[in-house]
């Protein structure tokens, strides 16, 4: 869970979460995975199928971004 995340939990307002609250909406939210675990080695035939997964996800949602932004003119 991020900082942000368990200030908004406690029920108290930052002063920057204030100023945020002035803000346009974010056009999208991204967070990081922790990619510690996995590894990949090209001497493999098969790789970390979790790792290829995450590739394959995240290279998804930055196209679903892209044809957002056309489609909106942003």
């Amino acid at each position: 869970m991020l900082d942000e995340d368990r200030q908004k939990g406690k029920g108290k307002q930052t002063d920057e979460e204030e100023e945020d609250d002035n803000l346009a909406p974010k056009m999208c939210d991204l967070r990081l995975i922790d990619f510690a675990h996995s590894d990949w080695h090209s001497e493999r035939q098969e790789q970390d199928p979790d790792l290829v997964k995450g590739f394959d996800n995240i290279i998804d949602i930055l196209y679903q971004c892209l044809k957002i932004q056309r489609q909106e003119k942003l």
